[in-house]
């Protein structure tokens, strides 16, 4: 079996939320280099044109063609050749029933075992370092950390930046498989992860429907509730001012941890306040007024929860929602103790379903399909696992729909 390189340089157009992903629409293809036995050959799109498209992929597909006893055609090798394989599937260069009879020789993944998994997300140039070889040119990336589009780099260094990625890989490749064949298990294992790049760079590709009508609704709803829940907290600490339980200039908030941690389990309340130096402007447009300045007052506050013991932290309390399950579990509910709790617990799960599900969620909607296309990162912890990022797929709280 041939193998073959590739390489793909695009626009990155899609903000914090997309970067380069194939599937938010302003995003375009501009160059791809691909590297054989049979030579070095690339193409650009100019202003993003698909013309060439066909010549391409021929170009690589037969370039791979000698067949090994499993039928597959083609050996493609890249680093992070995820990113490179959800583009052709995205342009149709590459049909999803292609990845059958398809190979990949991830050369990031390759680092990132070799490594014992302590090289996270190695990027091609820390992987040339350790073996010598030549490093490309940072002017390409000076000029994308300028803001400059990728179509608007000279073509000719854009292309040259390209060959040496394509190089760089090839021999990369040949240094990484000259030292698995001393180490056949390693090699199943690096083999083994190749294929899950596949599986999962389909995953990605097919992505996950997202309903941004009914996600628009239940904003709505959710964003009442947290107002509705803001003021019944903003009450409830009116109330406990009235009652002396608390200071009356002290204006506890829902968000914060030390501040609830005090109202539940006592402690030391600090506030500004201002207070009148004795002086008067003399000049300006506040003349004759007089003048103020802050002073940080205290007071200590009695503990509303006995039932439960409270665990300190760097900041005082620890608030975390299974502590404050215990509140509400220890005390009945016309208690302060179990109110204060029940009021942040529904707050934070008002605001993260708000923050993640409904606004971060539809953030992360491709406009050309209406999906939802995460990455799934396979060289991101020091354990093996996988991780989901933009969104995090793999932490998704049971919410109500």
């Amino acid at each position: 079996m041939t193998p073959v390189v590739i390489d793909l340089e695009t626009t990155i157009r899609g903000g914090k939320e997309h970067g380069a992903s194939p599937y938010w629409p302003e995003n375009q293809l501009v160059a791809i280099g691909t590297y054989a036995d049979v030579g070095y050959k690339h193409w650009y799109y100019g202003s993003g044109g698909t013309t060439l498209l066909p010549d391409m992929v021929s170009w690589w597909w037969s370039a791979g063609s000698h067949t090994d006893e499993t039928g597959e055609t083609v050996l493609l090798i890249g680093h992070n050749i995820g990113f490179d394989l959800k583009w052709l599937l995205k342009m149709g260069a590459i049909k999803r029933e292609d990845l059958a009879r398809i190979r990949i020789w991830d050369t990031q993944q390759a680092e990132y075992l070799l490594s014992g998994q302590a090289h996270l997300y190695p990027s091609l140039d820390d992987c040339c370092k350790e073996v010598g070889l030549p490093l490309k040119d940072d002017k390409i990336k000076e000029y994308w950390k300028a803001g400059v589009d990728t179509f608007d780099i000279p073509k000719n260094e854009l292309l040259d930046y390209l060959k040496q990625d394509v190089m760089n890989t090839w021999e990369l490749y040949r240094y990484q498989m000259e030292i698995f064949r001393e180490l056949p298990e390693l090699l199943t294992l690096a083999q083994i992860k190749m294929e899950d790049i596949l599986f999962t760079t389909l995953m990605e590709h097919n992505g996950m429907a997202f309903d941004l009508s009914k996600a628009d609704e239940h904003r709505v709803e959710l964003e009442r509730l947290v107002d509705t829940n803001s003021i019944s907290w903003d009450g409830w600490v009116k109330d406990l001012k009235y009652r002396t339980v608390i200071p009356e200039n002290w204006h506890p908030s829902i968000t914060s941890g030390r501040d609830v941690g005090i109202l539940l389990f006592g402690g030391e309340a600090k506030w500004e306040e201002e207070e009148l130096t004795g002086e008067v402007f003399k000049t300006g447009a506040r003349k004759g007024q007089p003048k103020t300045r802050k002073v940080e007052r205290s007071a200590v506050v009695a503990p509303s929860s006995v039932a439960v013991a409270g665990q300190a932290n760097k900041t005082g309390w620890k608030t975390d929602d299974e502590i404050l399950q215990a509140v509400m579990e220890k005390h009945t509910a016309r208690t302060t103790a179990h109110h204060i709790a029940k009021l942040v617990l529904e707050h934070r799960a008002y605001t993260k379903e708000l923050s993640t599900y409904i606004t971060g969620y539809s953030s992360m909607v491709s406009h050309a399909d209406t999906m939802i296309h995460p990455s799934i990162n396979h060289c991101s912890t020091a354990t093996g696992r996988q991780s989901c990022t933009k969104p995090n797929l793999q932490n998704v709280s049971g919410v109500e729909n």
